[in-house]
């Protein structure tokens, strides 16, 4: 067991599943102010007026690269448990590539399943999966995603 999560059944589940929950782990009110701090965001008119070069803002949804905004993203970066998590998922030597914010009105969001890159799973059962415990997914990209309503 790790603190309140157990990160090894967690971790198990992302492989049998693709994907983990961790409920609870943001604060209500760190949430709110990342809300907040996203809307401040979106409403800069620098960035409604930034060339397409910079790639502040892309389909009027996705804030890119929080991380350069304010420290309170860039402390998401290694938040706990999260980071155990991702680390006993992708390996100590991980590292973070982007850090986006969806600001989506209500009644706009996405509201079908749909993947933003290419599909690795499920293997089929002739392709090695380079593992030596062929029911674990190896994983070589990672998404974590928080809400709040």
């Amino acid at each position: 067991m790790n603190g309140p999560h157990d990160l090894t059944d967690i971790s198990a589940g992302f492989h049998r599943n693709g994907f983990a929950v961790l409920p609870s782990v943001i604060p209500a009110n760190a949430a709110d102010h990342l809300r907040i701090l996203t809307e401040q965001r979106y409403q800069d008119p620098q960035v409604q007026a930034a060339t397409p070069e910079l790639d502040l803002l892309r389909g009027d949804v996705s804030l890119m690269r929080m991380f350069e905004y304010d420290r309170a993203f860039r402390d998401m970066i290694d938040l706990e448990p999260v980071i155990s998590l991702v680390e006993m998922i992708l390996g100590p030597d991980c590292h973070m590539i982007a850090q986006n914010a969806l600001r989506i009105p209500p009644g706009k969001g996405i509201v079908n399943w749909h993947i933003d890159d290419a599909l690795f799973f499920p293997f089929l059962g002739d392709i090695p999966t380079g593992t030596a415990d062929a029911s674990t997914i190896p994983c070589f990209t990672l998404n974590v995603m928080v809400h709040r309503d």
